[in-house]
């Protein structure tokens, strides 16, 4: 992959593993500058998208360093690791590393619920090793986030990719006047009431103006909308106390 000015730096580039059996992830994150995340699976992908909606976590990082954790030692590639002698290396890499609003950080593995069994000792190892150094670490596991949840993140993102900030702002008097009229409106009735469609709705979601319950798909018939007044709560999907 060609990598440029938007290009991360990682402890492991997932996106040149040539011998992995199945695609990497590349998607473009405003929230860290305008950069690239790579990653190595749906699950991750799905988990970073979170992250990049969530409004309690201020920057994260994929694949961020590589933790020993017979030493505890945090390097930024496991080549930088000094072997000591009768110390067989352990190394371990999240899959992200997050900072949030309170400045506290959280380290993430993004895991397939069949995998937990046997990760299980190593999780604990793992959860010392950070709980050491201050840092809270997180499993999330796909049972976690329903394809609801995943697709409605999925589409917002897409369109916080293509709207400024300026085209959502003009869209903001004609919803409001709109909610004037009813409180709770169904997506596809008040996509209805503009020329751009269900764009208007994930755009006015993206900034707040409307909120909902992401666990319902935004594009079934039963899918509603009500005032956001700004909030973006409903983008506060992971638990990570």
């Amino acid at each position: 992959m060609i990598t440029d000015r938007h290009s991360p730096k990682f402890a492991r580039d997932v996106s040149r593993r040539v011998h992995r059996g199945r695609r990497a992830y590349v998607y473009f994150s405003r929230k860290n500058g305008d950069q690239e995340i790579r990653v190595e699976s749906l699950i991750e992908k799905n988990v970073g998208m979170l992250l990049e909606a969530d409004p309690r976590v201020v920057s994260y990082r994929a694949q961020p360093a590589v933790l020993e954790l017979s030493t505890n030692q945090v390097v930024a590639h496991r080549n930088n690791f000094e072997s000591q002698v009768g110390v067989k290396p352990q190394f371990y890499t999240p899959d992200f590393e997050c900072v949030l609003a309170d400045g506290s950080i959280v380290v993430i593995d993004a895991k397939h619920s069949v995998f937990l069994g046997e990760f299980e000792e190593k999780r604990l190892q793992i959860e010392t090793c950070y709980g050491q150094r201050g840092i809270r670490f997180l499993i999330v596991s796909q049972d976690m986030m329903s394809r609801e949840l995943c697709e409605n993140i999925e589409s917002v993102h897409r369109v916080g990719a293509t709207y400024l900030a300026s085209k959502v702002s003009a869209w903001t008097p004609k919803i409001e006047q709109l909610l004037l009229r009813h409180e709770r409106w169904s997506v596809n009735e008040l996509a209805e009431q503009f020329v751009e469609g269900k764009v208007v709705v994930l755009a006015a979601l993206m900034t707040g103006v409307l909120t909902t319950d992401f666990r319902q798909s935004l594009f079934s018939e039963s899918a509603t909308v009500t005032a956001g007044f700004g909030g973006l709560n409903h983008f506060e999907i992971l638990n990570y106390v």
